[in-house]
């Protein structure tokens, strides 16, 4: 467990003093998500976690070990915590190539050729390699930190929107990989990001900041879902191959249907029996030939489930 319980409070002249207060204890060997608005405190709590920003007061303590503790004068320094962390300013050192600057972030003893082979390959930087920073697109120096982020095989990783400058390709192949390397080595991810289908497909837990503190806390499912009515074109992102129920994203709303092929005997039922129509939960008007494939385009309208 990732214990945190930390307060900082950040002063300017002219403007008022924001107060940041976190507490949350957080899975280790799990994938969970700081949400939020912008400006609330995500990419702040991560510094603190790292050592590159000193609380004023509080404690972290990762998997029984004291990485910081205002009262007893214990602030481990980055070196000797056992994290990697990519921030959206890259933080690409400038007089190395693109392979120089992977190579140098590889600890000593732990040159494992295979997984720098591999992780080039999924990220589709192997023609970059021998480029400058300078030469290299924002989308590109983004998958250069993430790959330089894994190559140290930490047993923490925080990644503050490591999918933003990406196409919708790239960041459905990476985000699988991911959740296989992290299932591999048992690697606690914690990520921040502003997508909601991202938190539903990576995550087991999210933490909800609004202004400097966790308001909520609990399954992506639970804590996004809508109980609004509504006429429903958004985009599945998961399905429980259980109840074959689906989760669908639309618009900053997240709603549960059931599977699209259950979807289709309703409105093949709908044919036949029009008068039952207000019976239904769920009134679809999609007709894909492909039954619940992530990233399927879906519309309907839907009543959500009051249970």
């Amino acid at each position: 467990m990732i214990e945190v319980a930390v307060e900082k409070t950040f002063r300017s002249k002219g403007i008022p003093s924001v107060e940041l207060s976190f507490q949350c204890k957080i899975p280790l060997e799990e994938i969970s998500v700081i949400f939020g608005e912008s400006g609330v405190g995500k990419t702040s709590l991560f510094k603190m976690m790292a050592g590159l920003l000193l609380p004023d007061r509080g404690n972290i303590t990762v998997a029984g070990e004291v990485w910081f503790d205002s009262e007893e004068n214990v602030n481990l320094p980055i070196s000797k915590r056992s994290l990697s962390v990519l921030f959206p300013d890259h933080l690409l050192f400038p007089h190395m190539n693109v392979r120089e600057n992977l190579e140098f972030s590889i600890p000593k003893g732990k040159n494992d050729k295979s997984l720098f082979q591999d992780l080039v390959e999924v990220t589709e930087i192997t023609s970059i390699l021998a480029k400058s920073i300078s030469q290299l697109s924002s989308g590109q120096k983004q998958r250069v930190s993430l790959v330089r982020s894994l190559l140290q095989k930490p047993s923490l990783l925080l990644l503050d929107e490591p999918f933003s400058s990406l196409d919708g390709r790239l960041r459905q192949k990476l985000m699988t990989h991911l959740t296989h390397l992290q299932k591999e080595w048992g690697m606690t991810m914690l990520l921040i990001t502003h997508e909601i289908p991202e938190v539903v497909r990576l995550a087991k837990h999210v933490f909800v900041l609004e202004n400097g503190r966790v308001k909520e806390f609990g399954n992506p499912i639970q804590i996004f879902k809508t109980n609004e009515i509504g006429k429903l074109v958004g985009e599945v992102v998961q399905e429980d191959p259980r109840t074959k129920e689906v989760s669908i994203w639309i618009p900053n709303q997240l709603v549960n249907l059931e599977s699209s092929r259950e979807i289709r005997n309703q409105n093949q039922n709908q044919k036949e029996k029009q008068n039952d129509h207000q019976k239904q939960k769920v009134h679809p008007i999609h007709d894909g030939t492909k039954t619940n494939n992530l990233g399927e385009r879906i519309q309907g309208r839907f009543t959500p489930d009051e249970s």
